[in-house]
Order: structure tokens, then C-alpha cells, then sequence
């Protein structure tokens, strides 16, 4: 028994000098990389080891976050914007918690967020505010002005129902805040929020400009835009101007994008046949039957006759396509003349709508056709 204790006490010393030797290896290792950063003025073999630290030494977060900052500021002395903006949305993504701890870092993120304020309270697109926001942008860090973007983004999905033009100045915010960090993926899926925002408040037309303007300013962001294509079609067709909502799903139909070229047949034949022209939704619905896979073969297959329409068509808010099945599905009821079945699942289209989002309004106008006098 004594020898087994006496054994424990000899393992625990081992490895707590194995222990302290590797913290001095790594203090060691990150002096050598700063000595190469600050004495020598080498950034180029600087970066080289803080990223070697970051890898190795991932258990000992506070070095490892002090050690990835270095690597961006490095990138940032040897101009190379790209990969010190990429350095940075890590550090924010895998060491948020080790930045906050900096006094330096808190002070700087108070006042970038005031001054963040002070512009929203001008106005984004005052020329007070863009001297201002020039300004700052300039002598901020790039891990506070993701942190600050990331915040303004999280803050109109708080707003957007009960103050969506309020949403819209914190989302043109955080566009700029992107643009300066050249994340073009992210301005244009913020601006297609924006778009997204007007479209769920029937503001139609605004919806249509923000999809515009994401298309001219971001071209090369070809998954967006084919979404956003297809919902500009969306909204000329709440509007009743068919030549312009036909002229976009057949814009989306030329994109390439697959997914939403195959949910554009399924969504321009429903609009063919609420038009009058079956045989033209017929025809690509038999295109998605049978070259489509997945979800919108087996609509493709039901709205051609081929499969039985279901009765019931589960969600829970995270599936966002459930409710176009949904859809769907009411809609071959309805061409099959089973009124009760299509009343229930445009109900239920409606139900799992992520707030009024497409095909929302759509269930709507078809359940007081069906349902005339019944309400919703």
C-alpha cells in the first residue's frame, strides 16, 4: 500500500514537470514568434509560428487566442487583408470568451459600440454618419467590427416584428460593417433580409428593390441571388403583374443553381395553372418528376397524378420547405376536388409558416377561395 502511494507521488511530480516544461516550450515558442514580429520585423516567419502555436496548444486557450490576434496582425503588416479579416472571424468564432477578458479589447468594444449607436441615432446614410462611420472603421480593429456586425444582425431578428423599419437601419448597419470586412456572403444575405423583412410585412415593392440592389452590388453571389430571384417573382406575383413575375421564375430557371431551379418549375407551374394554362404546369412538373430527386420529385410526382397526394404534412419551424409541401399537397386536393383535405393543409401551410414567410399569404387568398365566407 505504501509503495502504491509512494508511486502516485512519484507520477504526479513527473507530470507536473512534463507539465511546466511544456508551458515554458509554448511561452517559449510564442516569445521567439514575437521577438520575429517586433525585433526582427519578419511578420512572414512571425505568422508561420504563431499559427503553429494556435495548433499545438489549443488546451491553453489564453495563449492560443493571444497567439491567433498576433497571426492577424501580422497578415495586416504584410497587407494581406483577406486572410487577416479570416484570422479575425476566428478568433471571434473559437476564442470569444479568452478577447473579452482584455481590458484593452472591453475598451475598445464599448466605445465601437457608442459610436455604433451614435450613428444609428444620425442615421445610416447621412453624410454626418458616413464621415463618422469612415472614421471609425479606419482605426477600429477588424475583431470588434465583427463582433459589432454580428450584434446589429442579432438585433433586427429581434426587432423585425415589432419595428421593422428600425430592423432595416441595423441591417443596412451591419452591411456596411461587411463591406469594410469584404464578406461580400454576408452583406448579401443581410440585404436579402432586408428584402425578407419588407416581403413578410407586404411591403412588396420595397422587398423587390432590396433583391435588386443584392443583385447589382453582389453578382458573384450566385446561391443568394437565385433565392432571392425566385422571391422577387414571389412578390411580382402577390402584385398581380404577371409578365414581371413570370419574367423572373423564368430568370431563375436560366440561374443553374439546382435546387432552385427545380423549386422554381414546381412554384411557375402552380402560378401556369392558377393562370389558366394546365398544360404549361404540366409540363414542368413532368420535368421535375423526372429529373428532379428528393423532396420536389416526390411534390413533382403528386401534382402530375402519379402519386397519391398526403393528408398531413409534419414541421416544426426548422424545416422550411415544409410548408411549400404543404402547399402542394392542398393544391392536388384541390385539382382533385377533395375540399375538406385542401382547407386542412393550406391551414396547416399557414400554421408552419415561419411567420409570414412564402407561401403564407398564398394559403391565405387559396383558403377564402375554397372557403369562401369561412374565414382563416
Amino acid at each position: 500500500m505504501r509503495r502504491s502511494v509512494l508511486s502516485l507521488v512519484m507520477l504526479a511530480l513527473v507530470c507536473q514537470t512534463v507539465t511546466g516544461e511544456q508551458e515554458r516550450t509554448a511561452d517559449a515558442q510564442f516569445q521567439e514568434a514575437w521577438y520575429l514580429e517586433e525585433g526582427l520585423r519578419d511578420p512572414a516567419r512571425a505568422v508561420v509560428m504563431y499559427l503553429e502555436i494556435e495548433s499545438k496548444y489549443k488546451d491553453r486557450r489564453s495563449l492560443a487566442a493571444k497567439a491567433l490576434t498576433r497571426a492577424a496582425t501580422c497578415y495586416k503588416k504584410l497587407g494581406k487583408v483577406d486572410l487577416e479579416r479570416d484570422i479575425w472571424f476566428r478568433v471571434v468564432k473559437e476564442y470569444k470568451d479568452e478577447i473579452e477578458k482584455s481590458p484593452e479589447y472591453q475598451h475598445d468594444a464599448f466605445r465601437f459600440m457608442a459610436m455604433m449607436n451614435k450613428v444609428l441615432d444620425m442615421g445610416v446614410w447621412s453624410d454626418t454618419a458616413n464621415r463618422v462611420l469612415s472614421q471609425l472603421l479606419d482605426t477600429t480593429p477588424q475583431v470588434n467590427i465583427i463582433r459589432e456586425r454580428d450584434r446589429l444582425m442579432q438585433q433586427a431578428e429581434e426587432q423585425a416584428e415589432v419595428d421593422p423599419l428600425g430592423a432595416v437601419e441595423s441591417l443596412r448597419l451591419a452591411i456596411l460593417l461587411s463591406t469594410k470586412l469584404k464578406d461580400d456572403a454576408t452583406a448579401v444575405a443581410t440585404l436579402s433580409g432586408i428584402g425578407e423583412i419588407w416581403f413578410e410585412h407586404g411591403a412588396y415593392m420595397l422587398a423587390i428593390q432590396a433583391y435588386d440592389e443584392a443583385r447589382n452590388t453582389y453578382g458573384n453571389q450566385l446561391d443568394t441571388l437565385a433565392w432571392n430571384e425566385m422571391k422577387m417573382a414571389e412578390a411580382f406575383r402577390l402584385l398581380d403583374m404577371t409578365l414581371s413575375a413570370i419574367e423572373h421564375y423564368n430568370s431563375l430557371l436560366k440561374s443553374g443553381q439546382t435546387q432552385q431551379v427545380l423549386w422554381g418549375k414546381l412554384w411557375l407551374g402552380d402560378y401556369y395553372r392558377e393562370l389558366g394554362r394546365t398544360d404549361s404546369a404540366i409540363e414542368l412538373w413532368q420535368d421535375v418528376a423526372e429529373r428532379g430527386s428528393g423532396r420536389q420529385q416526390r411534390i413533382a410526382r403528386v401534382l402530375t397524378g402519379l402519386d397519391a397526394p398526403t393528408n398531413e404534412v409534419p414541421g416544426d419551424g426548422k424545416d422550411v420547405f415544409a410548408n411549400d409541401e404543404a402547399y402542394f399537397m392542398a393544391i392536388r386536393h384541390e385539382m382533385d376536388g377533395s375540399r375538406e383535405a385542401a382547407h386542412q393543409l393550406l391551414r396547416r401551410t399557414m400554421e408552419i409558416s415561419n411567420g409570414k414567410d412564402w407561401p403564407y399569404k398564398l394559403a391565405s387568398e387559396r383558403l377564402a377561395d375554397i372557403n369562401p365566407g369561412g374565414g382563416n
